[in-house]
């Protein structure tokens, strides 16, 4: 049996407006050595019945769970049914590039160093489609995935070999976030990084789970604080719920009620600073760097308090090696605060 060289795994439940679609930015790829394998997950909408009548195609497999079991157990077993090198995703409502697949390859090949790699994303479907720009140092992503989601789940290629290795697999127990999780996981095995082109476009659905979750911040915070609280605990600190709600506010859209509440978020940042440069955990430069972005993202959503804001950031940015030096952006959150600026 021939062993393709990737394997792009897709999950499947209910997505029979857009699976034809998805499936045919794969037959467009470039690079043609690939398997997909379509793992249904208990569709009812008739989906599975129309990728089997709609493509022969024999690199195409269509597999099935015996009934609905979640994506993050849909994803365990596309992971273990995987014959290629690589191993790529894609979900049945997105699409992908026709280059996505040659040039991630072509960046693993030319990055040994590299475990995985991602790239921008562009998203699409709800009028005005918007682009994510990432950065590309490895040091800085790991570093920011500690506060957020920075790295797309589905824009990864890693080498599977290495994360059978590691016995890396999706948390089961999570109803959402289980792949920000296991990027996460993977940041702190081995270094991710990013292609800066738009090889992966996200559809923008009313039905999104994430898109739910977000407007309900306890079921939000329960997620946050499973993920964030083992992240924590393996960057060598035991933290509590308070100490855990605080550091959600680091990578969430909340606004701050309170000025204190920003100058507390800023001591959780500044104690996860000096933690790592005495244990080193992360590189301490690139860390600061990362501090200085979280810091800039919390004091946008302070700038309602106006210009005592400004002359906080301003203060501490300068004291603690935290400015923001980007222009631009800087700009606007002078503006934010002058205007006092009440949202996100």
């Amino acid at each position: 049996m021939h062993q393709p060289v990737i394997s792009v795994i897709m999950p499947l439940y209910n997505g029979r407006p857009y699976v034809v679609a998805a499936i045919e930015s794969v037959l467009q790829q470039r690079f043609m050595d690939w398997e997909l394998l379509v793992i249904d997950d208990g569709s009812t909408d008739g989906g599975p019945e129309l990728v089997r009548t709609t493509f022969v195609d024999p690199r195409i497999r269509l597999l099935a769970n015996p009934n609905n079991r979640g994506v993050a157990y849909t994803r365990n077993v596309g992971i273990a049914a995987a014959r290629g090198e690589f191993l790529a995703w894609l979900d049945c409502d997105d699409l992908i590039t026709p280059d996505r697949l040659q040039a991630q390859l072509d960046y693993l090949h030319e990055h040994p160093e590299l475990g995985a790699c991602g790239s921008w994303i562009q998203r699409f479907g709800s009028g005005k489609e918007v682009s994510t720009q990432l950065p590309k140092s490895p040091e800085i992503i790991r570093g920011l995935l500690l506060f957020t989601p920075i790295v797309p789940n589905a824009t990864v290629m890693l080498r599977l070999k290495l994360v059978e290795k590691l016995g890396l697999r999706y948390d089961e127990s999570l109803p959402i976030a289980e792949d920000y999780d296991f990027v996460l996981r993977c940041s702190q095995h081995f270094p991710i990084g990013i292609i800066p082109r738009i090889l992966y476009r996200y559809r923008v659905t009313e039905n999104s789970l994430t898109q739910r979750l977000d407007t309900e911040e306890e079921a939000a915070f329960a997620i946050s604080k499973v993920v964030h609280g083992r992240a924590l605990e393996r960057f060598g600190m035991q933290v509590n719920e308070e100490e855990l709600r605080t550091h959600r506010i680091l990578n969430s859209d909340l606004l701050f009620a309170t000025f204190s509440q920003y100058r507390a978020a800023l001591s959780w940042l500044l104690l996860l600073l000096r933690h790592n440069e005495k244990h080193k955990i992360y590189d301490p430069a690139a860390f600061r760097r990362v501090g200085a972005n979280r810091f800039y993202f919390i004091s946008k959503k302070a700038s309602s308090f106006g210009i005592r804001t400004l002359i906080f950031y301003v203060r501490n940015a300068v004291a603690h090696n935290l400015l923001y030096l980007s222009p631009a952006p800087l700009a606007k959150f002078v503006f934010r605060c002058l205007i006092r600026y009440d949202k996100f």
